[in-house]
């Protein structure tokens, strides 16, 4: 909720002035724009490239302490380029220490175990605090 909060806070500044970078010297500051309703989309399912992590990892055995039997991260690592399996593996790691808890089925569902919407609607108060300029919210 810290991530999505100083995200929120961050747009919310990007947006008062346009999403404009600084202006160059001696030229005049641009105009503040006034922001008074906020909209935050939450998604039902995963993107694709974590389906993707997901369906990778549910084709491996879990031994009975609930970790995987294999060389998964070979596996990860060459579905993915460089760069993206690296988020990929950050992923995957947080889902593992999920599976480890919870079991494989929990960890490794391909939709989130958790409601976003309503953790937003529920956390309106957290995430807004401070900001009086914000009059609506409205969580898609």
């Amino acid at each position: 909720m810290k991530d999505v909060k100083g995200s929120i806070r961050l747009g919310f500044e990007k947006a008062k002035t346009g999403g404009k970078k600084k202006s160059k010297k001696n030229a005049p500051p641009a105009e503040k724009k006034v922001v008074e309703k906020c909209y935050i989309f939450c998604a039902k399912e995963y993107p694709e490239f974590q389906k993707k992590c997901l369906t990778i990892m549910q084709g491996f055995e879990f031994d009975e302490n609930n970790k995987p039997v294999g060389d998964y991260i070979s596996a990860i690592r060459g579905a993915f380029e460089k760069k993206q399996a690296g988020i990929a593996m950050k992923f995957v790691s947080f889902q593992l220490g999920i599976a480890e808890q919870a079991g494989k089925e929990e960890g490794l569902k391909l939709e989130a175990s958790f409601d976003e919407q309503e953790c937003v609607q529920n956390n309106k108060t957290f995430l807004f605090e401070n900001m009086p300029a914000i009059k609506e919210v409205f969580v898609m």
